[in-house]
C-alpha cells in the first residue's frame, strides 16, 4: 500500500480490509527508517531506543554525544552506569538485510577506487563501486528529503540584513523589478542552502554510531566532518611576512577598485551593440574564391572599417557616459575612477581583438587535412561529378618560366602566399 493510501476509509470496511495486500517493498534502497525521534521532547533527537530500553527520565547522555547516550539511572542502585548501545543486531538494520544484495556487509570502494573504475572499468570490483553510489544517494537523500525543517530554528534575520545592507542601492541601469528578482532568488538560495547545512550536521552527528548507518543504509559518510581535536591543523600557517603583504593587498584594493556605478553599467550595456564585430572579413565555404590581392585587402578594410567604428561612434557613446558620470562622481574617486574605466574598455578591445584572432585560426584550420590529396588524384576529381568542390578561398594563377620552361605559380606559396597569410595575425594585434 501507498503512504496516500485512504487508511481510514479501509478500515470502515471490513470485507475491503480483509482482502487488502500488504507488500513489503522488495528492494530495500526504497526504505527509509526515520533519523529524527518524532516522539522526543528534544528537537533533531536521533533515535536511541531501537536496541536498548530506557526511560526518558532515565537517559542521561543520549544528546550530548554517541558514546554519552549509553549513561542511565538506576533507580534501584540510585547511581548512574552505562550500559554498552552497540553489542547486538536488529531486524531494522538495512546495511545485511535484502536478497537483492544491495545492502549486503560490502566495504564501499575509496575515491581512489573510483577514480580508478572510471579509468579502467574492467578492473573494477563493481560491488564496492556500487556501495559507495548507493550510500551517497541515499546520504543525499536524506540530508534533503528525510530531515523535517520543522526541527530547524529558522534563520537569523539579522544575517540576511547584514548581507542585504551589502547590496548597492544606487543601481538605476538596473530595473527595479530585476533587481527584487535578482534579491529574491538569492535570498531563497541562502534559506535553502541553510537548512540543507543544518541538516547535514545533523545527519552527521547521527552517522557518528555505526548502529545508525547500519539501520538507515548509509555505509558510508563521504568527506566525513573531522570532531574538534582529534587532527592537528593542515593548513598554511602564516608568518609575519606574509600577515604584512596581505594587509597591504588589502589597502591598495580598497584605494585603487571602483565599486560598479551606474556608468559601469552603461559601458558594458553599450559593448553589446559592438562585441559582434571582428577584425577580420573571412569567405564562407562556398564564396567563390579571389587572389590573393584581393583577400589582403579585403582584410584591411575590414580592420579600417572596426577601427573607425570603435574610434568614432563607441568612443564618442563612452565619452558622453562618462561626462555625464563626471558630474555627480566624488572628487577623490575621479583619478579611480577613470582608471577602472579605461581597464573596462581596453578589457573589451582586447577581448575583441582574441576572438579575431581565433576567427582566423579556426578558418586556417579549416584546410589542414590529414592527407593532402596529389596532382593526379586533383585532375581525376575535375572529370568525376559525384566529387565535391575542392573548399579554397584563393586561386594563384599559373605561368610558364622562361628560363627552365617549367609551370610554376606567379606566386611563391612560402615567399608571398604564406608571409602575406601570417602578417594578417599581426595587423589583428596592432589594432589595439
Amino acid at each position: 500500500m501507498a503512504k496516500s493510501e485512504n487508511y481510514s476509509a479501509l478500515a470502515s470496511d471490513p470485507a475491503s480490509l480483509m482482502l487488502t495486500i500488504f507488500e513489503k517493498p522488495g528492494n530495500a534502497t526504497k526504505r527509509f527508517p526515520c533519523a529524527i525521534d518524532p516522539f522526543s521532547r528534544t528537537l533533531a533527537a536521533p533515535i536511541s531506543s531501537e536496541r536498548h530500553y530506557f526511560s526518558v527520565c532515565h537517559k542521561v547522555g543520549t544528546n550530548f554525544s554517541p558514546t554519552a547516550k549509553g549513561f542511565y539511572i538506576d533507580t534501584e542502585a540510585r547511581v548512574i552506569k552505562f550500559k554498552s548501545m552497540d553489542n547486538g543486531s536488529t531486524k531494522l538494520d538495512i546495511v545485511g538485510q535484502g536478497q537483492d544484495n544491495i545492502f549486503a556487509m560490502v566495504e564501499p570502494a575509496s575515491e581512489q577506487e573510483e577514480y580508478e573504475a572510471l579509468i579502467y572499468p574492467q578492473n573494477a570490483d563493481k560491488k564496492r563501486i556500487q556501495a559507495r553510489k548507493v550510500s551517497y544517494a541515499r546520504y543525499r537523500q536524506y540530508v534533503e528529503n528525510e530531515i523535517s525543517v520543522d526541527v530547524i530554528a529558522p534563520i537569523r534575520q539579522y544575517w540576511l540584513t547584514h548581507i542585504i545592507e551589502l547590496i548597492p542601492g544606487d543601481l538605476h541601469a538596473v530595473e527595479k523589478e530585476r533587481i527584487e528578482y535578482l534579491i529574491d532568488t538569492m535570498l531563497n538560495e541562502i534559506n535553502k542552502d541553510y537548512f540543507d547545512s543544518v541538516r547535514k550536521s545533523i545527519l552527521d552527528y547521527i552517522l557518528k554510531n555505526e548502529a545508525e548507518m547500519k539501520r538507515l543504509g548509509i555505509q558510508q559518510v563521504l568527506n566525513q566532518p573531522i570532531d574538534w581535536g582529534d587532527d592537528f591543523y593542515k593548513g598554511i600557517e602564516p608568518n609575519e611576512e606574509w600577515k604584512h603583504n596581505v594587509m597591504m593587498a588589502r589597502m591598495l584594493m580598497s584605494e585603487n577598485l571602483c565599486i560598479c556605478s551606474q556608468a559601469t553599467l552603461e559601458l558594458m550595456k553599450l559593448w553589446r551593440d559592438y562585441k559582434g564585430y571582428l577584425f577580420v572579413n573571412l569567405p564562407n565555404p562556398r564564396d567563390e574564391p579571389v587572389d590573393l590581392h584581393q583577400f589582403m585587402s579585403d582584410q584591411e578594410a575590414q580592420m579600417s572599417k572596426v577601427k573607425g567604428l570603435l574610434s568614432t561612434d563607441w568612443n564618442k557613446s563612452a565619452v558622453d557616459i562618462l561626462r555625464e558620470e563626471l558630474e555627480n562622481l566624488d572628487k577623490d574617486q575621479t583619478k579611480t575612477f577613470f582608471e577602472s574605466a579605461a581597464t573596462l574598455m581596453a578589457n573589451q578591445v582586447r577581448e575583441l581583438i582574441e576572438q579575431s584572432l581565433k576567427a582566423y585560426v579556426d578558418f586556417i584550420q579549416r584546410y589542414k587535412l590529414s592527407n593532402y590529396p596529389q596532382p593526379d588524384e586533383i585532375i581525376k576529381r575535375e572529370y568525376d561529378a559525384d566529387s565535391p568542390f575542392e573548399d579554397n578561398f584563393i586561386s594563384i594563377n599559373l605561368g610558364i618560366d622562361p628560363q627552365s620552361n617549367q609551370i610554376k605559380f606567379a606566386n611563391s606559396l612560402e615567399a608571398d602566399v604564406q608571409v602575406e597569410l601570417e602578417s594578417i595575425i599581426d595587423l589583428i594585434v596592432k589594432q589595439s
